[in-house]
């Protein structure tokens, strides 16, 4: 119990922060570096002050004659227990700088693709931010200015139509302003409840992958990485069953944790992973026969490795597409939204020249 007392808080940790310190360790350990002064070396480096704190407690623990694995257990979840297992079964083998590049090589990857989504999601909430800006500030600000005008030009009925539908969203916005404020809030918490829960999670990942092009690079780069993850536990000597539960654990979409759940039960029943994989529907037949030829060949872990390589390179190639295919929809849509607020405003003002002129 004081043991557990005296477990310091976890510092959340970037994955990008992740990688860089994996991969230094990893290198100081190849080069011969005693392990403890190197952990002390990346700790100064370190900007953040409880994260510090954190990796020079680790540094203490195996200065005492812990093993790496153990003194990251008593930091807390320093690490994700899936590089803790990693390394575990790196000592246990004799292979630590092995253990060390797989996690490396695992947190690069991991890194990326976070970089690549947020990347692709920061241009359209942009966008959209910018659209919803200009489409309240019109709504609020300038139509009600223009429908003072309009009561100058005769009965409502003879505005044009697009024009009574604008006045009427915009008399409908301000009088429900809060009313559609709380509904808005109603739906976030709604939405983020259901995706904190096992099935809302479900649901809504499943309706990602379905998505055309979206769902095809979302569906690329979770092979890739369960592919990766699976295939780096392997090359460090994890057991396959223990290999699944921490993929499992690790997954991060409601799809993939369901699929790997069943993968992990059926090989812990004496079934083939190839065999579990080839009636997940969810998973391309081309990855399972991949799996069972490296289960025939005894290299299983190769092929899931070169699988992750390959999937990587697909979910770059998709998401330069995603990204080409996104950018001129949004231009579009904004594009549209605000030229028919403009134009309802004007056509009036148009019709009125018309008949001045006639």
């Amino acid at each position: 119990m004081a043991e557990a007392q005296g477990k310091p808080h976890a510092v959340r940790i970037s994955s990008f922060e992740l990688a860089i310190f994996n991969r230094q360790l990893a290198s100081m350990v190849n080069s011969g570096l005693p392990l403890a002064p190197a952990i002390e070396a990346l700790a100064r480096d370190m900007k953040s002050t409880r994260l510090r704190q954190q990796i020079e407690g680790l540094q203490r623990s195996v200065e005492s004659g812990a093993s790496l694995s153990d003194a990251l257990k008593r930091q807390g979840r320093l690490l994700p227990p899936l590089y803790v297992s990693l390394i575990e079964a790196g000592e246990k083998a004799g292979n630590l700088s092995i253990a060390l590049n797989q996690i490396a090589e695992h947190s690069q990857r991991t890194a990326r693709f976070k970089a690549r989504m947020r990347e692709m999601l920061i241009y359209p909430i942009a966008v959209i931010s910018v659209a919803v800006f200009i489409t309240l500030f019109l709504t609020y600000f300038i139509v009600p200015t223009f429908a003072e005008m309009f009561e100058g030009l005769g009965d409502g009925g003879e505005l044009p139509a697009p024009t009574r539908l604008l006045l009427a969203v915009s008399r409908g916005t301000k009088e429900n302003a809060i009313p559609v404020a709380v509904g808005i809030g109603i739906v976030v918490v709604l939405c983020t409840m259901a995706r904190q829960s096992r099935g809302g999670r479900f649901l809504i990942d499943r309706i990602a992958l379905a998505m055309p092009l979206f769902g095809k690079l979302q569906k690329s780069i979770l092979i890739a990485r369960f592919s990766g993850t699976l295939g780096a536990l392997l090359r460090s000597g994890v057991t396959l069953p223990r290999a699944l539960e921490l993929v499992e654990a690790a997954s991060g979409n409601g799809v993939m944790e369901r699929a790997v759940g069943r993968m992990r039960e059926e090989v812990a029943g004496g079934g083939q992973l190839s065999e579990s994989m080839y009636m997940r529907s969810f998973i391309p037949y081309s990855v399972s026969w991949m799996v069972a030829e490296g289960e025939r060949g005894g290299k299983l872990d190769e092929c899931l490795l070169s699988l992750a390589r390959s999937y990587d390179d697909l979910a770059d190639h998709l998401s330069s597409l995603v990204f080409l295919f996104i950018e001129p929809m949004l231009l579009v849509v904004m594009g549209m939204i605000v030229g028919s607020v403009v134009i309802s405003l004007f056509l009036p003002l148009i019709k009125l020249g018309g008949m001045i002129g006639g």
